[in-house]
């Protein structure tokens, strides 16, 4: 009798609200038995009376009736007052933490040391919806904690049902799930909504919850086929042009639809052609006459000194061959530079000391030490200006190497012209 009422109580649940408006008329208006009425449309009598009583306190409207004799959501009974409260159970989660080996009544002593008002029955139901109840939940939920990652990461496809079964089957709200479970309501909105689509696909639930290896073909922010094209057809016109050069030239010639800087340099990365020396051996491939790259001999940095010289120095003569030393000459030629300035050092400090000494008062004397420094310290900026002239000297050798671009002309052969 218990399995017909249940059965009858599910049917009632596929009437739609103008379906049960027909049979409450057909009782109410065409004067037929309540029991033919419900035979015929498939419900029970209960249900019946039940939305007699809906539709006879609702206005005179059709709208209103309709809306009267609609399933209603039924409300969340409200949390009980013996419920222990967030606190508690953010305590509890620190000692799972802590000693993920404890069981319930571990946690309760050392909860009531810390003076927390909890029974040992509370905090059996806080782990139970907490999803610690068990050895393998705690230690699952510590390693989440210990990697800083989301616990759903963790969680197998069957916790995962059991989630989402708290939500459709328990009508309770997500953000309470999520409290209590400490998922995150976007990830419990994702599951809910794959777990939805498999029970109206007649699909695999578990498979459906399974974790999932992410696919993109292609990004929203790619640069599409167009101008893809754009760009290697700039490449196989001008290989040895760069991103930059490339991105100003496409944006002249096809305005804002063409690719940024960044853009181009994506293009160039993704078709492996980020580099010179493979834009031209790329466009070769095509047949085209390719002007191939300025050679730039790589000197080393004696070369480039005695390159500055010789621009400097032209009259000078070469030097002759080296002339074999003893090791005791060698040894002299190392030291003697040292040994040079050293002797100037002296000579200098002993001339400058003679100097002071022939003053004839402490002023003159203190007026010659400031003097001293002051010409000290414009030898030293003097100095430190002549790295500036050894710079521009070593610039200016570049244009004398070989292999140099021809005077006038880009890297492709057109002409340059100078403001």
């Amino acid at each position: 009798m218990r399995n017909r009422h249940t059965q009858t109580s599910e049917t009632d649940q596929t009437l739609s609200p103008r379906d049960r408006l027909q049979l409450l008329e057909r009782v109410l208006v065409d004067r037929v038995s309540v029991a033919d009425a419900c035979r015929a449309f498939g419900a029970s009598r209960p249900t019946f009376y039940k939305w007699k009583r809906r539709y006879d306190s609702a206005g005179p409207s059709y709208e209103e009736k309709l809306q009267a004799v609609s399933d209603k959501t039924p409300r969340r009974r409200r949390a009980s007052r013996q419920r222990i409260s967030g606190e508690i159970e953010d305590s509890i989660r620190t000692v799972v933490v802590e000693h993920p080996a404890w069981g319930k009544r571990r946690i309760h002593q050392a909860l009531l040391e810390q003076r927390k008002t909890v029974g040992i029955h509370g905090v059996s139901n806080a782990m139970r919806r907490m999803r610690l109840n068990t050895p393998e939940f705690r230690q699952r939920y510590c390693e989440a904690q210990r990697q800083e990652i989301s616990i759903g990461r963790l969680l197998t496809p069957e916790d995962r049902q059991a989630f989402v079964e708290r939500i459709v089957r328990g009508r309770l709200p997500v953000s309470v799930v999520a409290r209590d479970t400490g998922v995150s309501r976007l990830t419990l909105y994702k599951w809910l909504r794959r777990y939805t689509d498999a029970v109206v696909g007649e699909r695999d639930v578990l498979q459906a919850l399974s974790d999932r290896e992410r696919q993109v073909e292609r990004w929203k922010t790619q640069a599409s086929a167009e101008q893809e094209k754009q760009v290697l057809d700039g490449v196989a016109r001008n290989p040895s042009w760069g991103k930059y050069r490339l991105s100003r030239t496409l944006r002249e010639q096809y305005g804002f639809v063409a690719l940024g800087t960044h853009g181009v340099a994506n293009v160039l990365k993704r078709n492996k052609l980020n580099t010179a020396e493979k834009r031209v051996a790329w466009a070769s491939q095509f047949g085209e006459q390719v002007a191939p790259l300025p050679v730039r001999l790589v000197l080393s940095w004696q070369d480039r000194i005695r390159q500055v010289f010789e621009q400097f120095l032209p009259g000078r003569a070469p030097a002759p061959p080296p002339v074999p030393f003893g090791t005791g000459l060698l040894r002299l030629r190392r030291i003697a530079p040292y040994a040079f300035f050293s002797l100037l050092l002296f000579l200098g400090l002993y001339e400058w000391g003679q100097l002071l000494g022939s003053a004839p008062s402490t002023a003159q004397a203190l007026g010659w030490v400031f003097a001293s420094i002051a010409l000290s310290m414009g030898t030293v900026f003097f100095l430190y200006s002549l790295k500036y002239y050894f710079t521009l000297a070593v610039v200016l050798s570049f244009s004398r190497e070989e292999g140099e671009v021809p005077k006038g002309q880009g890297l492709n052969g057109s002409a340059i012209s100078f403001l």
